[in-house]
């Protein structure tokens, strides 16, 4: 059986950008981000002030590790259909402990 709680905590855990880039740790950052705001710094752009506007108190009330899970899972599930059949038969483990689904849903069609 699929142990998606130890999973949701591996997601957790502290680990090296894929790309190379920032880390996903709490204590990294990158130096062009660190930077925003900041003499020599560039400027912080916002299109979506609503939008910071409600995320602002959800990163004051919930730690970094728990944004940054949340994040980590918003970019895996919005990539879900792309993924693997093994990793969409997981996720269906995880919505039947969540939300009772029965099964998963038919694969989109992939056009390339």
């Amino acid at each position: 059986d699929w142990l998606w709680q130890e999973w949701l905590e591996e997601l957790t855990s502290c680990s090296d950008s894929p790309d190379g880039g920032a880390s996903m740790c709490p204590e990294g950052g990158h130096p062009a981000v660190l930077a925003t705001g900041k003499e020599g710094g560039k400027p912080l752009l916002m299109e979506n002030v609503a939008f910071f506007k409600k995320l602002g108190p959800i990163i004051k009330t919930h730690t970094t590790e728990a944004v940054q899970a949340l994040m980590r899972w918003k970019l895996v599930h919005s990539a879900g259909p792309s993924l693997s059949e093994e990793f969409l038969d997981s996720l269906v483990h995880l919505q039947k402990d969540i939300y009772g689904i029965q099964q998963k849903s038919p694969r989109p069609r992939k056009c390339y």
